[in-house]
């Protein structure tokens, strides 16, 4: 069963894709590679588990059209479903 449903409004809080660069004081440091995409807020519309994992399609980030999963995300808000 998936963590998120869809209609429920989420946050990217990761896109996963890290790059490592040396600093100034000479420390490696991570960075996301689409740090843009990074707090901007979506619906989810669709849904699917494949392998065990959970995707999520999410409508209202024009940016970056892509499949996001679980650790990437976290829910802003969830509408009240009726139960059928």
């Amino acid at each position: 069963m998936t963590e998120f449903k869809v209609g429920d409004q989420v946050e990217i809080v990761n896109y996963g894709g890290l790059i490592y660069e040396k600093g100034d004081d000479g420390a490696l440091h991570a960075r996301d590679l689409l740090p843009y995409i990074i707090g901007q807020r979506g619906i989810i519309v669709k849904a699917k588990t494949t392998q065990n994992i959970d995707n999520y399609s999410i409508d209202g980030i024009p940016s970056k059209t892509a499949w996001y999963q679980n650790d990437q995300l976290e829910l802003v808000h969830r509408p009240k479903y009726k139960d059928v």
